[in-house]
Parts: C-alpha cells; structure tokens; sequence
C-alpha cells in the first residue's frame, strides 16, 4: 500500500514528493545519499573505532635459511590459523631477522578484535618465548 507522505519523513513504501532545482524525466533514477537519523544511529554503535571485546590470541612463528616463514596463530577456545610466506628465507646481508622485528609486524592488529598476548619465535634454531 502506497500513501502521500507530506512530512520529512517517508516510510518504505511512501510516495514522497519534494521540489528540486532541475528537469527529473519519467524513468531517471534517484538516489538517497544521506540519512542523518540513520548515521546518528549508527555513530551510536561506535564511538571510538577499537572493539568492544578483546579475543586473546598466540603467535608462533618460524623462520630458517631455504624454508618460507611460518605463522601460526590460536585463541583460548582452540580455533587455529597457519600461513606461510611465497619467499624463500635466506642469510641476512643488513638486518638479520630478530623476535623485536617479527614482535612489531604482528602485534600489528590494528582496531581488530585480536589483542596478541604471547608470541614463540623461532630463528634458525634459536628460540624466544614471551
């Protein structure tokens, strides 16, 4: 059911009519670009970009000469992702790889709801726990 809607308002459904500043034709299309109500509504949710809960999770990484690195991460509940690098690991010429380096690449988790809470590094056989 279709009704005239003489407010500012309009509900879906409604006939809407509004004056406008140039030549609209049969069949133009028209599109809502703003809704203040809405995005008031939807700043609520929000207000300051980080998420409202946290998930703990473990980062064990691992890098050798002639193998991809390696990530894995868990959280408390069990739930498991692995990935590795397309690149090959090979011997340092400038800056060898260190548990500081991989530390700031990971903890990298911006307003996820990941907060990085232990991180097992392992560099050609040498270890670090944290």
């Amino acid at each position: 059911m279709t009704r005239a809607c003489a407010l500012n308002v309009g509900e879906s459904g409604d006939i809407v009519t509004f004056a406008i500043p140039s030549a609209v034709r049969d069949h133009d299309r028209v599109f809502k670009v703003y809704d203040a109500e809405l995005m008031e509504a939807a700043k609520e949710t929000y207000n300051t970009g980080a998420p409202v809960r946290r998930i703990p999770i473990r980062a064990a990484v691992t890098a050798a000469i002639g193998q991809p690195l390696t990530i894995r991460l868990t959280d408390e509940a069990g739930h498991e992702a692995a990935a590795a690098t397309e690149f090959i690991g090979e011997a340092a010429r400038k800056r060898p790889l260190s548990e500081e380096v991989i530390r700031k690449q990971v903890d990298r988790l911006g307003t996820s709801v990941y907060e990085l809470q232990a991180l097992t590094c392992e560099i050609q056989g040498m270890s670090w726990c944290r």
